[in-house]
């Protein structure tokens, strides 16, 4: 673990590279990425930030499709149009998070704990919802077509203007 200027804690794969850029090695490949504002740059596919703590990070437009994501720590993160195709965030940790108009396609969310997430716009179809933590989430507008919600906790979700063909 290293611990960055303002206190975060992050694990030895990632390092800061300058005071807006984060170095990310995934399967021998590395790239440095912006942290705050905007997109992160492509990055090596099946990125593994499986027990990584960046609760709160600002992530909108990363592009970590077919990432391993296993009980990530992604508590109130903006993630707002993320590329997350196929990401596998089983048993993760992404209540408050900003979803909206991310690609969540094929994403795997078993056993999540997604409370009060906003998916709004997102696409979401062919996601496993698999006994996730729902309650209090929005899904106004996002696409669920074949979407698996089986064992799913959904009170109190938003689910009105949903899209599921």
């Amino acid at each position: 673990m290293m611990r960055t200027s303002n206190g975060t804690e992050l694990a030895t794969r990632f390092a800061w590279y300058g005071p807006h850029q984060v170095w990310l090695q995934a399967n021998s490949q590395a790239c440095h990425l912006p942290v705050d504002p905007g997109a992160w740059a492509a990055c090596p596919s099946q990125a593994d930030l499986s027990r990584q703590a960046l609760a709160g990070a600002k992530l909108a437009g990363a592009r970590l499709a077919v990432a391993i994501a296993w009980e990530v720590d992604l508590r109130g993160a903006d993630l707002q149009e993320a590329d997350l195709w196929k990401a596998d965030l089983t048993l993760a940790f992404l209540s408050g998070a900003d979803l909206r108009g991310a690609n969540l396609r094929g994403a795997d969310f078993r056993g999540a704990d997604l409370r009060g997430v906003d998916f709004r716009g997102a696409n979401l179809r062919e996601v496993n919802f698999g006994s996730a933590d729902l309650r209090g989430a929005d899904f106004r507008g996002a696409e669920l077509a074949e979407a698996n919600l089986a064992g799913a906790n959904l009170a109190g979700a938003e689910l009105a203007g949903t899209c599921s063909p």
